[in-house]
């Protein structure tokens, strides 16, 4: 749902405008082990410059692990987060990744057909709150730092995950368990999996050129 009215970054979902979001929620164990439901919710807007995400986590203060502060440390995949996952192009070979944890903590990467590429990295925020049965985050991602057409009714393939460190567990919003594929799996066999984003219209995107160097080898 497009708003004019860009929500306040803070966690706490008090804007009127996420009333007039969708609500996305049915996550499915990506364990057949382990029987446990995840009543998570995600709801999403966006404008001519950012996508914002209101989520709702299910789980504990008391089960939470979620120790590490600085941005990008790739151990931040092994204790509690809630990942984004964004197919611009809805071809199955690449995606955006964004990772966050109860705390607030960042991770990012590119994934594609070559693997996952931790070392790339973008400008986006989060925040978020903890209360004694469930922990919220709003998230705003600058839609211009990501290859994408600029055109009004696109679609991407997009997906969300929840992991319980406390049971080496996750929930995805979109995921076939009896499929053949592995729950850790990368690349374009994990993008597959995406569930739809519909209707979006950016034709009037602002795009972000935000310059930098980097170092390659060739």
């Amino acid at each position: 749902v497009r708003t004019e009215a860009p929500p306040t970054i803070d966690g706490k979902f008090d804007e009127p405008e996420w009333n007039n979001a969708k609500v996305m929620t049915d996550f499915v164990n990506t364990r057949l082990d382990i029987l446990s439901e995840d009543q998570s919710k995600v709801r999403m807007l966006y404008d001519d410059t950012y996508l914002y995400f209101a989520i709702e986590v299910e789980e504990k203060e008391e089960d939470i692990i979620a120790n590490i502060f600085k941005y990008d440390r790739i151990q931040l995949r092994f204790e509690d987060y809630f990942q984004i996952g964004l197919d611009t192009f809805h071809d199955g070979k690449q995606a955006y990744l964004f990772l966050f944890s109860p705390i607030g903590t960042r991770w990012d990467s590119r994934e594609g057909v070559f693997g996952r590429n931790p070392s790339w990295d973008a400008n986006w925020e989060v925040k978020t709150v903890i209360t004694k049965e469930r922990w919220f985050a709003e998230v705003r991602i600058p839609i211009g730092i990501m290859h994408l057409n600029r055109e009004d009714d696109q679609t991407w393939g997009i997906n969300f995950r929840h992991r319980y460190s406390i049971t080496n567990n996750s929930h995805h919003w979109n995921y076939n368990p009896n499929s053949s594929m592995d729950r850790r799996a990368s690349g374009p066999k994990f993008i597959s999996d995406f569930g739809i984003l519909e209707n979006l219209d950016l034709a009037n995107l602002k795009v972000q050129a935000d310059a930098k160097i980097e170092t390659y080898v060739s």
